[in-house]
């Protein structure tokens, strides 16, 4: 499930992280040779699904930015992708802290803490999900997988008959 949704933003992801990238050096003055080629090598690595490689260049640039949540969710994915839950899931965290109102951050923070099966983060999360986007036929079925793994199989059936 995860990494289903994380493959179906891949293309859109990868299109607004250089977006993003772009207009950070842009803004900085830093486009310099170095900094494009920097750039050019993090989307080929990202297009080739090298996430390591472009990793450095996420993190640089969060750590210039630290404000911005696109870009901290970026780096989020990209970890998400190099199965680092754990990571990820404090990127994810910081992104919904700067967007309470955005539902995509916390949602990937629950599809984290699922993976790492921190039922109760989970639970919390997919809640604040469903409260700021009830229609959210992901999270209803991310819920009832919750409802199940803690043994709640009334509730989960709810929340599958809710997304059916």
């Amino acid at each position: 499930m995860i990494e289903t949704r994380v493959q179906l933003l891949s293309s859109a992801v990868v299109r607004r992280i250089f977006i993003v990238i772009a207009a950070g050096l842009a803004a900085s003055g830093c486009g310099g040779s170095n900094d494009a080629r920097s750039v050019a090598e993090t989307k080929a690595a990202i297009a080739a699904g090298r996430y390591d490689q472009a990793l450095p260049l996420l993190r640089a640039e969060v750590n210039k930015t630290p404000d911005d949540a696109d870009l901290v969710q970026w780096l989020g994915l990209a970890y998400a992708r190099l199965n680092q839950p754990d990571k990820a899931a404090e990127c994810f965290r910081k992104a919904h802290q700067l967007l309470p109102m955005d539902p995509r951050p916390v949602e990937y923070l629950a599809y984290m803490e699922v993976k790492m099966e921190r039922w109760p983060q989970a639970h919390a999360a997919l809640a604040t999900v469903l409260k700021n986007s009830g229609k959210n036929y992901r999270a209803h079925t991310a819920i009832a997988v919750v409802k199940i793994k803690t043994n709640n199989l009334d509730a989960a059936e709810a929340h599958l008959k809710y997304a059916l």
